[in-house]
């Protein structure tokens, strides 16, 4: 395997394009409903593109991917809600389809908020050492 770091949308898919998806992950690639989601590509070889999301990784076919820029902010980041001013951490990041742009999903004080926010609604903490 090759290793990249780009950052990639799955590209809207219907079953006749279930062939362009490892067989071996396919079942449970297609419950994270993938056409909403964004994913770290991590590597690829001569089949498939590795893809990361949260801890488990998805191999599928190139043709299934538009590239887009990486996200403002990691998971496992802390940063502050802006409207709210509370420390947060990003457990999860997904994609906003008619906005073109990362949602990012955070827990405070280790509860998953099931607001979602956008890079604009959150910023780095910077700790000073």
């Amino acid at each position: 395997m090759q290793e990249c770091n780009i950052w990639v949308i799955c590209q809207y898919f219907s079953e006749e394009r279930y062939n362009e998806i490892c067989p071996d992950d396919l079942e449970k690639f297609l419950q994270l409903f993938p056409h909403q989601k964004l994913f770290q590509c991590i590597g690829r070889d001569n089949d498939f593109m590795y893809l990361k999301k949260d801890k488990d990784i998805y191999r599928v076919k190139e043709s299934l991917l538009k590239t887009t820029e990486e996200p403002k902010f990691k998971i496992g980041e802390t940063v502050i809600l802006i409207n709210k001013n509370e420390k947060a951490v990003v457990v999860s990041i997904g994609w906003h389809y008619k906005l073109a742009e990362a949602i990012y999903t955070v827990s405070i004080y280790g509860y998953v908020k099931r607001t979602r926010y956008f890079g604009k609604d959150l910023k780095v903490i910077y700790d000073i050492v």
